[in-house]
């Protein structure tokens, strides 16, 4: 938020929950099955009108039988009487603790006690929790740090989702004091996945496997949500190297190896998701992607995506302020 300037601003309610609902049901790529992030463009536990706002939201959300799983990403204490309203929710709440090690100056307002804190009340509370751990800067890549935030994590999430930086132009101008070497990508932003300091990957990945052999570790959201859900990979990413290189029970992977069919048998569901796009792209069948014609949003891409489970590739790409990233094939880079 503060590279879109927009702290510490007070928060504003632009739709009520009902008015806001609406727009969601409303919306050409909203679909039952899929995964809904509340509050991405705020934190709902930063003062008591979001917390309360959020509140109300649910309560219409449970009052109207939407099934749509909720997610909620938060870098501050969480309240108890929140914690109490989801316990006694029928919404399913995935809680998202980003916590990854960094403090002031680079990140001014995350307090590392309540963080820590989030884990155990949410554990002691049966909620489910995914670390989100992320992003990655030279300042919070050291072995001590990892092992620090590790320790703190391992005994009370259900398990962690790992990624890089994500930059805009904002990101960079604001962090780049901090490394330098990100401005290089100034302008650029929509063809990187994420940025990582070079070696902190592979180093995370050895580290997690030989501490914590047990505890599942992710590279993407949909396959930490598809672990908390118990549901196989809906997003074409099993069998590529973020599902190699995630620490994954088992049970996961056989559940997401059955899900995982030739596209060319979902091309029935694939006329369906574009019909209801009213997209008339021409489009063929390559190995298991689909190759489209002309161009699509982001939006659209991750809606056709996640309807048939397999990589959609567009030619030409309407950016619409949402990150790119590896459902766009945007590399991860290291510097």
């Amino acid at each position: 938020m503060q590279t879109y300037g927009m702290t510490p601003k007070n928060s504003e309610i632009i739709a009520e929950p009902k008015e806001a609902i609406a727009q969601l049901l409303s919306s050409a790529t909203y679909h039952p099955d899929s995964v809904v992030m509340l509050a991405s463009e705020t934190d709902a536990f930063m003062n008591k009108k979001n917390t309360e706002y959020f509140k109300r939201l649910i309560n219409e959300w449970t009052n109207s039988k939407i099934p749509n799983p909720i997610a909620m990403v938060t870098k501050c204490h969480i309240p108890d009487d929140f914690i109490k309203f989801a316990q006694e929710s029928e919404a399913k709440i995935i809680f998202y603790l980003s916590y990854s090690g960094l403090t002031k100056p680079i990140e001014p307002t995350t307090r590392i006690e309540d963080l820590k804190n989030n884990f155990i009340r949410l554990k002691n509370a049966n909620l489910p929790v995914i670390h989100y751990w992320r992003p990655f800067l030279p300042q919070n890549s050291s072995p001590e740090i990892i092992n620090e935030v590790a320790k703190n994590v391992v005994p009370y999430a259900d398990c962690s989702m790992i990624n890089g930086l994500k930059i805009n132009d904002g990101i960079i101008e604001r962090l780049k004091t901090y490394w330098p070497e990100i401005e290089k990508f100034k302008g650029i932003d929509e063809q990187i996945g994420s940025v990582w300091p070079k070696g902190t990957r592979e180093y995370l990945k050895d580290f997690m496997s030989a501490e914590y052999p047990n505890y599942p570790i992710y590279w993407t959201n949909s396959c930490a949500v598809s672990h908390q859900l118990n549901r196989p990979d809906f997003n074409a990413f099993f069998g590529t190297v973020y599902c190699g290189n995630s620490n994954c029970p088992p049970k996961q992977r056989d559940l997401c190896k059955k899900n995982d069919i030739p596209v060319a048998s979902r091309e029935p569901e694939l006329k369906l998701a574009l019909d209801k796009l009213n997209i008339k792209n021409d489009y063929k069948i390559t190995g298991n992607s689909v190759v489209m014609e002309g161009s699509l949003n982001h939006a659209q891409i991750v809606y056709l995506r996640q309807r048939v489970n397999s990589p959609i590739i567009a030619p030409k790409y309407i950016c619409t302020n949402e990150w790119s990233g590896m459902v766009l094939q945007r590399p991860d880079i290291e510097i």
